[in-house]
């Protein structure tokens, strides 16, 4: 793919600045850094700033009219979002043949590829953990329900910052009447509530932190996600046999000194099956918490505490093994 094309932007007009910089032809292209289900990612460079960017190519045809419905939407919820610990949207393109994403580069990989790589302290996962916690926060306030909060969802920029990405599935609700429709997520990481057929609101996205957080520091994760979702297919007589097993499923196991006392205390708070008792229904709780209260909410969304842990910038973060979509 070259990037000398002249396209416009999604609404038809330059942006913000007044320039039209961000049209293709003022880019350099780089190498591809990701293939995945959704396309693929390179850097670019562009000519003028130097600045490089991540640039997410879509085949039209290769995407069914819902995927590319889906695809516009959150786009469209990425415009409305503006906070440096969520992935940034700079543009997006269409010409006849695909649409093309711009977004910051975020070199550092994702969290998924760390925490499978090391074994981290435990003050370099709760300065994540908290920054991931201000990004839900933030998005919440903006009526934006993530429904797919994971590890792989989770990137960080060449300093250590971790940034939410991913919108795909998310869902913009009723400020009167937050209620997420349909089912959306990755099982591993889904609330009881999806399971259960019950009405999901933004609970749902702390159940997922919660699961994130077990994960970083168990490196496994608490559920088995993929029985719970085969569960879900079963005829009604059959789901009934087996709830009592689909209930105790949700009960998490903490090994011995895997955390600290508060850490293990926030997890648990946030994997609590009823969704009106999690850590997270009522917004304020969370940095109440003892494990997040030292870290001030405006520093985090300003990115003014310098993190812990820097990647490595030497060499690609990411398995390259897998089809990832790791620096957008």
């Amino acid at each position: 793919m070259g990037v000398s094309h002249s396209v416009q932007t999604s609404s038809g007009e330059e942006n913000g600045n007044g320039s039209d910089s961000w049209q293709l032809s003022n880019f350099k292209e780089r190498q591809v850094i990701g293939k995945g289900t959704w396309g693929t990612v390179r850097i670019i460079k562009h000519k003028g700033t130097k600045e490089k960017f991540a640039l997410k190519k879509i085949v039209k045809k290769e995407k069914s009219p819902k995927q590319m419905v889906k695809l516009r939407r959150e786009c469209e919820i990425l415009r409305e979002l503006s906070n440096p610990l969520v992935c940034q949207l700079r543009d997006s393109f269409e010409d006849n043949n695909s649409v093309y994403i711009i977004t910051d580069l975020m070199s550092g990989g994702d969290l998924r590829y760390h925490i499978s790589q090391h074994r981290f302290e435990e003050r370099v996962l709760q300065f994540w953990l908290a920054e991931i916690a201000a990004a839900i926060l933030y998005i919440h306030s903006r009526n934006i329900i993530h429904r797919d909060i994971k590890p792989d969802n989770i990137l960080l920029d060449h300093l250590g910052h971790c940034h939410l990405a991913d919108f795909n599935v998310a869902q913009k609700v009723d400020p009167e009447q937050p209620v997420a429709t349909g089912v959306a997520g990755t099982p591993a990481y889904m609330a009881p509530e999806f399971f259960f057929f019950q009405q999901c609101s933004f609970e749902a996205d702390w159940w997922s932190l919660g699961v994130v957080m077990y994960e970083c520091f168990h490196q496994e994760r608490p559920f088995d996600g993929s029985a719970a979702y085969d569960w879900m297919q079963k005829d009604e007589q059959e789901r009934q046999k087996m709830l009592p097993d689909i209930e105790q499923m949700f009960v998490p196991k903490f090994s011995k000194d895997a955390m600290s006392n508060e850490a293990e205390d926030a997890a648990k708070k946030f994997l609590r099956a009823n969704s009106k008792q999690r850590l997270g229904h009522h917004p304020a709780d969370v940095f109440q918490h003892s494990f997040f209260h030292n870290f001030p909410l405006s520093d985090l969304n300003q990115c003014k505490i310098p993190p812990l842990y820097r990647p490595c910038q030497t060499k690609l973060n990411a398995d390259p093994i897998l089809e990832l979509e790791a620096y957008i």
